[in-house]
């Protein structure tokens, strides 16, 4: 199925994250997003997860020149700050 649909599909070592070179960029570029947000004192940095994901998918990457979120669902996210007077339901 892999093939047919032009997909590499890569297995990588248990308990060793730098042979999965795709995972590794991602939380390289994913953590310090979070560490800039989270309370130190408190540390709630699981109260800002849902913010970054949310970043992180609407933002548009350098490689596709779209978003995750562009890609998954066909069209432009609608963003917190947009109002809803500008869609129709």
């Amino acid at each position: 199925m892999a093939q047919l649909i032009g997909y590499n599909h890569i297995l990588s070592t248990v308990y060793h994250p730098q042979s999965n070179g795709m995972d590794e960029r991602f939380n390289a570029t994913f953590v310090p997003q979070l560490a800039k947000l989270h309370d130190r004192e408190n540390n709630n940095w699981d109260g800002y997860l849902q913010s970054v994901v949310f970043a992180y998918n609407t933002g548009v990457h350098a490689n596709t020149q779209y978003s995750s979120f562009q890609l998954q669902f066909g069209r432009e996210p609608r963003m917190p700050t947009d109002t809803t007077s500008n869609y129709v339901f």
